[in-house]
């Protein structure tokens, strides 16, 4: 949820793919943060 693959999983959101995240659960609160990030791209 941090870095490039933060950075990777936004563009292809903003590209119009179809974007899975996943990260560890000491992370969660960071991974919940790009999962909104990615549903505001898409709207």
């Amino acid at each position: 949820a941090q870095g490039i693959g933060r950075t990777i999983a936004l563009r292809l959101a903003k590209d119009g793919l179809n974007v899975a995240v996943n990260d560890i659960e000491a992370n969660s609160s960071e991974l919940q943060k790009v999962q909104q990030e990615i549903e505001q791209i898409g709207d």
